[in-house]
């Protein structure tokens, strides 16, 4: 999955990471990335730049 790009629903704020917005793709991966809090509760695109664990990280595209 690293290097594509996901459709992602931001439901969260990480409870361990300040300033980082957790959601899940549309294959129920969960996905991390730091960006501005407007962007809860919906989708956006997000590339997948590595695996952490069960988790990934992306960038907002």
């Amino acid at each position: 999955m690293i290097g594509t790009t996901q459709r992602v629903l931001i439901d969260h704020f990480s409870k361990k990471k300040p300033g980082v917005l957790l959601g899940k793709t549309d294959n129920n991966r969960i996905i991390e990335f730091k960006e501005s809090k407007d962007l809860l509760n919906k989708f956006v695109n997000v590339k997948v730049m590595k695996i952490l664990g069960k988790s990934l990280v992306g960038e907002l595209v």
